[in-house]
């Protein structure tokens, strides 16, 4: 437009002043801010002056005391070196302003680490609240519950939290396992979880007594996932008429959770199956089905033979982290990493043999030897699993078929071209943490 018909005409159409127009385009430079001259009050206290009421204020009588306790016992001894402000002016210009008090310190809380590798082993309680018929009533629902099942192994509902009622609760608890005792038991640090007449019991009983760092909800994970499931679930109610309906829908729903839910955390299942060791039945139908399946439509599953979740042998609270060894390695691992096999040039019923010179295997192998058995026992239990690297033809670590099938056994290893043949050959190596064997080209 200022083109077309000029500055002054588009300042005209768009109604603004040139004046404005040519002040945006030109701002003025900025204009450096003046320093402030320094002033002085007539009244203030000189060097040595701030030096003597630091001084005092330093001194081991007055080191622990507020100013305003110094200032008086200077002011009651007769003596007056500033006013109040200054002496606090002083310190914060120092940066010694603040609590002058010896502070309590407080050590940090160690991390709870427990591990269950077995029902009955590790069992974790806590109490959450359930809302009453009226605002402000609550209804206290004790739960405890084991750990590597997930089974809640015992509850009960009070309208109160005591530390005896938390004693007759785990009583009543090892009552309902058939009087099996676990080796420890987790909680939070409740009042009824930390009292001398809980803690008594542990003592008398011989139970391992752990607690969660404070607010840390985390170390309890267990408990507060069960106190989810329970409230999020669709007919948990809002309120509770009585303490008698509270009752009647809890003994229903952890029904359902031991014997019904089928839980994520222990490969699908129930609770009860598994703190009474009964889901091997149920682990083998399962593989059973899917076996049928995979053999009336192989083409689904593509080439592979699907298999149930498996259980997890271990459960912790607060797993800490691996460690890696740094110690030289042992001369049998060494041994072991020597035997370098090119696993992708070996096929059953073939004339090449791996070459494996190894006396720890017994010298040069032959095909009917099963080299693939022997060398998989000795890695699984020599080698770290974390320094394996390998095809899907030689796996230490997981349940595989050798003698050139697959890891499901289903079908015979696919064959290669002869660069990705020559490629897998050299990353089929097998290498330790601390040196890599590279293989021969001779076979």
């Amino acid at each position: 437009m200022e083109k077309a018909i000029g500055t002054a005409g588009a300042c005209r159409v768009l109604g603004k002043s040139r004046s404005t127009l040519h002040r945006h385009r030109n701002p003025k430079p900025p204009v450096p801010p003046a320093g402030r001259k320094e002033f002085r009050h007539p009244a203030e206290l000189t060097q040595e002056e701030k030096e003597r009421a630091l001084k005092e204020l330093d001194s081991p009588r007055f080191a622990d005391k507020s100013v305003a306790q110094a200032y008086t016992i200077l002011l009651d001894e007769g003596c007056y070196l500033c006013s109040q402000a200054s002496m606090h002016r002083l310190l914060r210009e120092r940066g010694t302003s603040g609590e002058r008090r010896a502070h309590a310190s407080h050590p940090a809380r160690k991390k709870p680490e427990l591990l269950a590798a077995g029902p009955s082993e590790i069992w974790s309680w806590d109490i959450t609240k359930l809302k009453g018929p009226a605002r402000g009533t609550w209804y206290l629902l004790y739960v405890i519950m084991d750990i590597y099942s997930r089974k809640v192994v015992h509850w009960e509902i009070w309208p109160t939290e005591t530390g005896i009622l938390a004693k007759e609760f785990i009583e009543h608890a090892i009552e309902a396992n058939d009087g099996i005792k676990p080796k420890a038991v987790h909680a939070d640090r409740g009042t009824s979880m930390t009292s001398n007449t809980v803690s008594g019991l542990y003592a008398k009983l011989n139970i391992v007594q752990s607690h969660s760092r404070p607010h840390v909800s985390n170390d309890n994970p267990y408990s507060e996932s069960a106190f989810k499931t329970l409230k999020y679930c669709p007919a948990f109610p809002d309120r509770f008429g009585s303490i008698q309906d509270a009752n009647v829908f809890c003994g229903a729903f952890f029904t359902y959770y031991n014997h019904q839910h089928r839980h994520s955390g222990i490969a699908m299942h129930t609770p009860a199956t598994v703190h009474d060791g009964s889901w091997v039945l149920v682990q083998a139908r399962r593989a059973a089905t899917l076996r049928a399946a995979y053999e009336a439509r192989p083409d689904r599953f593509r080439g592979r033979c699907p298999r149930p979740k498996d259980l997890p042998a271990k459960v912790w609270i607060n797993e800490p982290p691996a460690t890696i060894a740094t110690s030289d390695p042992p001369q049998q691992t060494t041994q072991a990493a020597l035997c370098v096999i090119q696993f992708d040039r070996f096929r059953v019923g073939t004339a090449k043999t791996p070459r494996c010179n190894s006396p720890m295997l017994g010298g040069p192998p032959t095909p009917s030897t099963g080299i693939y058995s022997r060398l998989a026992a000795l890695s699984a239990r020599l080698l770290p699993r974390r320094g394996h690297t390998g095809s899907s033809t030689f796996r230490p670590s997981s349940p595989t078929c050798w003698g050139g099938l697959s890891r499901t056994g289903c079908r015979p290893a696919p064959a290669r071209s002869s660069a990705t043949a020559n490629r897998h050959a050299r990353e089929t190596t097998l290498v330790t943490p601390w040196k890599a064997w590279t293989p021969s080209t001779s076979t």
